[in-house]
């Protein structure tokens, strides 16, 4: 005789009802998280946004949007592709806002880099050009944003050296208050060795330098104007700040720099090179093995992707060094006129470790000998 099956309970049916029922409320979940985050589905949110940043006049905004429609690679993307072509007309970045204008330059500018052959428009440049001459008699800081956006779609010349400087001033004389425009012109004054147009221009902005190459630029001329309190307010906070960083690179560097060399000797040592090396290195005089091992050392640091960031990033803090040097001087000098002794020998020490910060970049320099030199006679180790 069969065994009856066994019936289940209520409770136990109701379980198992409720547990298929949990099972499949989460399959639907699941399926609704996956589908809002389907491509096609951002792409068509895009889509939509996109037309109404358009409606509302939004051009730059919309553009952004369409163009990451485009990116989607969904079904929606030659829609996206066909409202950026009509946004690219000229005549539509002539109406847009200048704010506007240079989001359309650029995001058509990257259209075309990302998504050949399509070309939108045959000169980005001169478009941006014509909206310059546009807006620079009435709001130069306009026509610098435009130019910003089309700056990167020529090489260097003399004509965008030219028409940088000229936005940049027609800026400073409309809105002298503009911070971040009068550094950018102090810089570029620096760059043409016109020291003289910087102080006017950064004077009245001292209090708001803080850490800018505006604060480096006007207190290295205060320093050597002998004006030492003043170049101190200024070079302080900025050399505080990079200082550490170059020390933080420096250390980095130096730390890698010693284990590939370390790594290279030990692969020598344990005949882990090619066996051509040895061979040659057995017939060399000791002049010419140094000269193999150095080489091979070399090689090793060259193929090494850590030590090469390394010292990219070492490299690109290495500016602070004049600065540094200039900063212990006029630390120097604020400690000889000082005639409190705690207070002035706390400036000679912080000298001390200003100019020995930079010893490794500029230790063998007689300038630099010369004014750790009076450090040190200051401080009576001598």
């Amino acid at each position: 005789m069969l065994n009856r099956p066994h019936r289940l309970s209520s409770g136990k049916a109701g379980s198992t009802l409720l547990i298929t029922l949990g099972i499949l409320s989460l399959l639907a979940v699941l399926g609704g998280v996956y589908y809002l985050n389907s491509p096609d589905y951002v792409a068509k949110k895009n889509l939509r946004h996109a037309d109404e940043q358009l409606q509302q006049g939004h051009y730059g905004q919309a553009a952004e949007l369409y163009f990451k429609v485009v990116a989607s690679g969904t079904t929606f993307s030659p829609r996206g592709q066909e409202a950026l072509k009509n946004l690219s007309k000229p005549e539509v970045i002539n109406r847009a806002t200048p704010g506007d204008a240079a989001k359309l330059i650029v995001t058509i500018k990257e259209a075309q880099d990302r998504f050949p052959p399509t070309v939108y428009i045959p000169d980005l440049f001169n478009v941006g050009i014509s909206l310059i001459g546009k807006h620079k008699e009435a709001d130069p800081r306009d026509a610098k944003i435009i130019f910003q956006a089309i700056e990167s779609l020529r090489k260097p010349s003399k004509r965008l050296s030219t028409l940088r400087l000229e936005l940049h001033e027609r800026v400073a004389k409309k809105h002298p208050d503009d911070v971040e425009n009068a550094v950018d012109l102090a810089v570029i004054y620096a760059s043409m060795q016109r020291f003289q147009a910087i102080e006017p221009l950064l004077s009245p902005l001292e209090e708001q330098l803080e850490d800018t190459e505006g604060a480096r630029l006007l207190g290295q001329i205060y320093a050597r104007q002998g004006k030492i309190d003043a170049a101190y307010r200024l070079l302080n906070p900025y050399t505080t700040k990079r200082l550490a960083a170059y020390l933080e690179a420096e250390k980095a560097y130096n730390d890698r720099l010693n284990k590939v060399y370390d790594r290279a000797i030990q692969n020598l040592n344990n005949n882990l090179a090619p066996q051509k090396f040895y061979d040659d290195y057995d017939k060399a005089d000791e002049k010419d093995q140094n000269m193999m091992v150095q080489e091979y050392i070399r090689k090793q640091l060259d193929e090494d992707a850590m030590y090469k960031e390394l010292l990219t990033s070492y490299e690109e803090t290495t500016n602070i060094v004049p600065v540094a040097l200039d900063f212990g001087i006029i630390l120097l000098r604020k400690a000889q006129t000082e005639t409190d002794r705690e207070k002035r020998n706390a400036q000679l020490e912080n000298a001390e470790n200003t100019f020995l910060a930079i010893n490794g970049a500029v230790g063998d320099t007689d300038e630099y000998k010369l004014y750790l030199g009076q450090v040190y006679y200051w401080l009576g180790r001598v």
